[in-house]
């Protein structure tokens, strides 16, 4: 696994992770990709990476926000650097408590079988995968990479 971020989960970062969710200022998605890509680009070519999955939201969070801002910055991150985006193939399998809301060390257990893999075809089989979710893990916002 290889992870990437884009720096320490600081006020100003939390602030436009907020903006994002909470304000529905969906271009912050296209902003954060692109820094991200910068990221991510250089490394392409050693990664392989063959498609983009986001975190998914459970339904009844989803209902209330209108979007996921995960699925928003993959999708634009996918445009980027031309990697397909399957928003289709994670579930939300439970409703869990909000992860921002949680110290680190309780957020594993509150996900441990919150999400579910729906790919009938195998589509992930063998596949290298860039995770991405917006929640910072250990201080971090990051997107990792994954060989199934």
């Amino acid at each position: 696994m290889i992870v990437f971020s884009l720096g320490f989960f600081d006020s100003h970062l939390q602030s436009i992770l907020h903006d994002l969710k909470y304000n529905s200022l969906k271009p912050l998605a296209a902003t954060i990709a692109e820094k991200m890509a910068d990221l991510i680009a250089p490394h392409l070519d050693s990664l392989g990476i063959d498609m983009i999955l986001p975190v998914p939201l459970h339904e009844s969070r989803l209902c209330h926000r209108g979007f996921n801002q995960s699925e928003e910055i993959a999708k634009a991150l996918g445009r980027r650097l031309a990697i397909p985006v399957h928003p289709e193939i994670i579930y939300a399998a439970r409703k869990t408590k909000q992860q921002a809301r949680l110290p680190a060390d309780q957020r594993e257990a509150n996900v441990r079988g919150a999400y579910g893999i729906d790919d009938p075809t195998g589509l992930i089989r063998g596949k290298s995968i860039l995770l991405i979710d917006d929640v910072p893990l250990r201080g971090l916002l990051c997107a990792r990479t994954n060989e199934s």
